[in-house]
């Protein structure tokens, strides 16, 4: 119910704009933080995205220059994601001002501090009738999982098809496509859960690409 009666806040908001602030990041104090950090760039900043390593658990943006940053950067765990809008501002401010109001009037329980929120909200009804009981509600946070070995055979025979030859290279999104419709004797090779989207095969195609350039440079030395 929260967030359903924090859509009503936001029009309390619009002098107040100047006080929405880009969130920081609380990356570990080391030597080498800075520096690591430094090679994150934004999708929307990279002109090439030819190579580029991006994190595979969604919603995270971040995208990095090698193989070695993406590594350390899922180790951390430290995600990035996209700037908050205003809505979630004015839910956060809400859920603040309905905690505040329990500690200060104690003999109230939290049903009755939400039913005087509300009554002062001209128009609430509309809102509660507008939007559906559970409408805002955060998903559950997916669970990174490891490639198995046959999603890794299919992604690798589609990248060395690729470097064979140029004209037969696939983009991850006809990658992701491909194993959607991908038959093992009469079945489907990919459970719907196995199916892999665009931005994990990119990062596969990546992994796989440094990989072979690390070999050819060790056979050259």
């Amino acid at each position: 119910m929260l967030t359903i009666l924090a859509t009503v806040w936001i029009i309390y908001f619009e002098d107040f704009e100047h006080l929405v602030q880009k969130d920081s990041l609380n990356v570990i104090e080391t030597a080498t933080s800075e520096n690591f950090w430094n090679n994150v760039n934004r999708p929307e900043l990279v002109e090439n995205e030819e190579g580029l390593f991006v994190c595979p658990e969604e919603p995270c943006i971040g995208t990095f220059v090698n193989n070695s940053d993406l590594q350390s950067h899922l180790h951390i765990g430290i995600h990035i994601f996209s700037k908050g809008n205003q809505a979630d501002y004015a839910m956060k401010r809400f859920k603040k001002r309905l905690e505040e109001m329990v500690s200060d009037q104690s003999t109230l329980s939290r049903d009755n501090v939400v039913h005087i929120a509300l009554s002062q909200f001209s128009g609430a009804e509309n809102v509660l009738a507008h939007y559906p009981r559970g409408w805002a509600l955060v998903e559950e946070k997916k669970t990174v999982k490891r490639f198995t070995e046959d999603q890794k055979a299919f992604m690798t025979e589609l990248y060395d098809r690729g470097v064979k030859n140029s004209k037969d290279k696939v983009r991850p999104e006809e990658a992701e496509t491909m194993m959607k419709s991908a038959q093992k004797d009469g079945e489907p090779r990919f459970t719907v859960a196995e199916v892999l989207n665009k931005k994990q095969i990119k990062s596969f195609f990546g992994n796989i690409r440094q990989e072979k350039e690390g070999q050819n440079n060790t056979t050259r030395t």
